[in-house]
C-alpha cells in the first residue's frame, strides 16, 4: 500500500497576481505504475494562462508554454 494525493490546489500571490492551480491525479483502478504521482495544471498571471505543466511530481514534469 501507498500513500497517494489527490485533490486540487491553487497556489497565488496577491502581491505580483501570478496563481498556480494544481490538479494531482488518482491511480486509476485498472492502472498501471505510469498513471501514479500525476499532475497537471496551469500556470496564470490574472485569467490568462501563460503555461501548462503536466507529469509526475516525484520525478519529472513538463511545462508547455503558451504562445501569444
Amino acid at each position: 500500500m501507498t500513500l497517494e494525493l489527490a485533490g486540487q490546489i491553487t497556489i497565488a500571490c496577491e502581491k505580483t497576481g501570478y496563481s498556480a492551480q494544481l490538479e494531482f491525479k488518482l491511480k486509476p483502478f485498472l492502472g498501471n505504475n505510469d498513471s501514479v504521482n500525476q499532475v497537471s495544471g496551469k500556470i496564470k498571471l490574472g485569467k490568462e494562462v501563460l503555461a501548462t505543466l503536466e507529469g509526475h511530481w516525484v520525478s519529472s514534469l513538463c511545462i508547455q508554454q503558451k504562445e501569444n
